[in-house]
């Protein structure tokens, strides 16, 4: 049997103490530089349009990371007035993932822009995350001024029957009757109700360069006109006259329609949509639908 004289080395041993001295080392290194429990937040989906006096809702995930957990408060405090924001839940517990709802409801004094959300979610610890839902509020009209044959007219402002955006689609079916004798009829979105230039009150939507919506016909052949403004009176539309698509024969599918309103006065807008047909386009009536009104 070989001796080691007593000068000799005992590489295994030397080898085995080096290696635990590494792993050791890293150990100590990982504790030090290991990122520590935290959580991520997200928003499905990030962007909304919606008009004053509706709500819109959106998902607020979080995500735990390197192990976090523990409940989370959700909060949205830097909101503009007539602004409000509900939560379902307002706090959560956080292991894996956790969601809750936010309903933004949108007053209608809200002036129509664009809006920059900031929502806070909170840890137990102290620890804050925010995340951004960007809200775009359109002005609210409202179909309050009937003109020619008005009797000749059904209006369905909220038809679930295949809408271009779900939940619904605004559906007018006009039946060329003339039962007042003008053989035609229209329907302008008035703001505020039944302003025929007797209020002063109007919407500024100075800035905007094209007014945009999406129309079908129920059957393909349908003749219709939209427009924006024109309306006159003591406080008249600062758009006269009114700005015209002209008549334009709909298809049986969704189509998408602009109004260009580039270098328009928009300072007080009181006819924000009309819909117009008569009867020499249509002899047999027609039915239409209008989805996504949207100024931008």
């Amino acid at each position: 049997m070989r001796m080691a004289g007593k000068n000799s080395f005992d590489w295994a041993q030397i080898i085995a103490a080096c290696i635990i001295g590494v792993l050791g080392l890293a150990g100590i290194l990982y504790t030090f530089t290991r990122p520590p429990p935290d959580f991520s937040v997200t928003i499905d989906p990030i962007q909304g349009s919606a008009m004053q006096g509706d709500e819109i809702a959106a998902q607020i995930t979080a995500t735990s990371e390197n192990g976090y957990s523990g409940s989370l408060h959700l909060n949205a405090s830097h909101l503009p007035g007539n602004l409000w924001a509900g939560f379902n839940p307002q706090e959560v517990n956080l292991k894996d993932m956790a969601t809750s709802i936010v309903t933004l409801r949108i007053g209608e004094p809200l002036e129509p822009s664009e809006y920059e959300i900031p929502i806070e979610l909170t840890g137990s610890d102290g620890k804050t995350h925010t995340v951004t839902y960007f809200l775009r509020v359109q002005p609210v009209f409202y179909p309050t001024g009937w003109m020619g044959d008005g009797r000749d007219v059904t209006l369905v402002e909220k038809n679930t029957g295949a809408p271009h955006t779900p939940p619904s689609s605004l559906k007018i079916t006009y039946t060329a009757a003339g039962l007042e004798r003008n053989n035609w009829a229209g329907i302008y979105w008035q703001y505020p109700p039944g302003n025929w230039g007797t209020s002063p009150r109007g919407h500024d939507l100075s800035g905007k360069q094209v007014l945009q919506f999406w129309a079908r016909g129920e059957k393909g052949g349908e003749v219709a006109e939209f427009k924006v403004g024109g309306i006159e009176g003591q406080y008249p539309d600062s758009l006269v006259p009114a700005v015209s698509t002209g008549k334009i024969t709909l298809t049986d599918t969704w189509q998408p329609y602009t109004i260009d309103l580039k270098g328009k006065n928009l300072s007080h807008v009181i006819g924000g949509f009309v819909w117009a047909s008569n009867r020499d386009d249509n002899p047999d009536g027609c039915t239409l639908y209008i989805d996504d009104i949207e100024y931008d």
